[in-house]
């Protein structure tokens, strides 16, 4: 009997034949393997599946109507010839149709079943210390230059201090490229939710965090502040969060009402 199946679904295809352990395997196999972290196109598998996969034709990058995909060069080693996003240069205007995944004639892309419904190319972050806005000068570039229609716009982000929450955000890297400041008051981590061995250093103005744990459900830091400096004001909804204090004192303020707290540890 002869089991019909449909290319488009094929991410589907090789979990229901091979488990989620087998992707779950790649994706731990791609920190040792990979080098080096391209933002691929939209629909990409993991990376180590996606590099045995492409077979480097260049075919997605021809529908592709801003040109955003690039083809790396031989300084990526295995992966030069295949497609990859440099956001810096011309970030992806998420077309609804995703033609460049209907190109791939391998399926190293493939559609995602929902479509941009809960698809994210990247993860973006909002750096505040950097943001206009937080230091009181209106500012609407990063939402005003966003793909798709103004409801959609609006309901992600009318200002900056929106663009921290990541409803509706699929990390296209269109507001990395049109903020006005320098460098970008928006950071995308390209790697597509995959993140360098744990742990990992992260600089920041105040000065650096830590990351030893990180999953789809948590992250863990460990935080080391400069005397005398304090991070940015941030308004959650909900936010679920546990501290303790190795080291020295911290004042940690908050509103949950119209007064503003403050709670030195």
């Amino acid at each position: 009997m002869r089991i019909p199946y449909e290319p488009t679904d094929r991410r589907t295809l090789f979990r229901s034949t091979f488990g989620q352990w087998m992707e779950n395997a790649m994706e731990r196999a791609e920190k040792r393997v990979v080098t080096k972290r391209y933002q691929r196109p939209p629909g990409a598998l993991p990376e180590v599946g996606f590099l045995a996969a492409c077979t480097r034709c260049g075919l997605c990058a021809e529908p592709c109507p801003p040109k955003a995909i690039r083809l790396a060069t031989s300084e990526g080693g295995f992966a030069a010839g295949t497609p990859y996003i440099d956001s810096n240069i011309q970030p992806c205007t998420v077309c609804p149709d995703m033609p460049c995944v209907k190109a791939c004639p391998t399926g190293a892309l493939t559609l995602p079943s929902e479509g941009w419904t809960g698809y994210r190319l990247a993860t973006l972050e909002l750096i505040p210390e950097r943001c206009v806005t937080f230091k009181g000068q209106t500012c609407r570039v990063c939402a005003d230059c966003l793909p798709g229609r103004e409801p959609q716009r609006s309901r992600w982000m009318r200002t900056a201090i929106r663009s921290s929450r990541p409803e509706g955000c699929v990390g296209c890297g269109v507001c990395v490229r049109a903020c006005i400041t320098s460098p970008s008051s928006f950071q995308l981590d390209s790697t597509g939710g995959l993140m360098a061995d744990l742990p990992y250093r992260v600089e920041k103005p105040w000065g650096y965090e830590l990351v030893w744990a990180r999953t789809d459900r948590y992250v863990g830091k460990i935080l080391h502040v400069k005397a005398g400096h304090v991070l940015s004001l941030q308004y959650h909804n909900l936010k679920d969060e546990t501290m303790h204090v190795l080291k020295g004192e911290l004042v940690l303020r908050t509103r949950p009402g119209a007064t503003l707290e403050s709670r030195p540890f």
